[in-house]
């Protein structure tokens, strides 16, 4: 019931800042390294800044053959902007974090916005942790969009998936039906606390 509490929490509050920790990311994504060679990887629920979706593309740029990694952040009140990662601009013979463009966009970042919606169109894979209490539009937007997609969702969500598993359009990944921990905001009512970051469970992870 702890446990339970804590997504409830989240999709009432729609406190949607729960970041998947970098070791979660590294379990799944070792498995579809070969799908990323030449493609665009758009991350459009993460906050660049925080995202270890986004820190993972970044740091295996190269291993992975990326072509593009995108990613766009959020603000509910004022415009904010995306980070790019293509080419090795500073020269050094490599693609690191040096490499980064840093462009504001003129909307706020939602996935639903026009901005995000055309980033979402010049990608191929979509790699990211969604909102929880907005996962049937977002999930509903995705699947119209015909990308490839790897996200997280709680296994309460595989029922209104149900159809889309028959018909193969979806399935599950290989960490799945786990209870998986998260880094929370400092606000929020954590299970631990270390090095001044917050951490709760969630179950049914898939």
């Amino acid at each position: 019931m702890a446990k339970n509490k804590n997504l409830t929490q989240a999709k009432k509050a729609k406190n949607d800042e729960f970041y998947t920790l970098i070791s979660d990311v590294e379990k799944e994504l070792k498995h579809y390294k070969k799908y990323f060679e030449g493609k665009v990887v758009y991350c459009n629920c993460d906050d660049p800044e925080e995202s270890n979706f986004w820190k993972f593309f970044e740091l295996n740029f190269e291993e992975y053959k990326l072509k593009k990694l995108i990613s766009t952040h959020y603000d509910a009140e004022k415009p904010t902007y995306k980070l790019e990662l293509s080419a090795d601009i500073d020269g050094d013979g490599k693609i690191t974090k040096g490499d980064i463009v840093k462009t504001p966009l003129k909307q706020n970042g939602d996935f639903r916005s026009e901005e995000s919606i055309n980033l979402l169109k010049e990608s191929d894979i979509v790699c990211t942790n969604p909102p929880f209490s907005l996962f049937h539009p977002y999930i509903e937007q995705l699947l119209s969009s015909g990308k490839k997609f790897l996200i997280l969702g709680n296994n309460n969500c595989c029922n209104y998936l149900a159809d889309y598993f028959k018909s193969g359009k979806v399935r599950l990944g290989y960490s799945s039906n786990k209870t998986m921990e998260f880094c929370v905001p400092k606000n929020y009512i954590a299970q631990r606390e270390r090095n001044g970051i917050k951490y709760s469970k969630v179950p049914a992870i898939s």
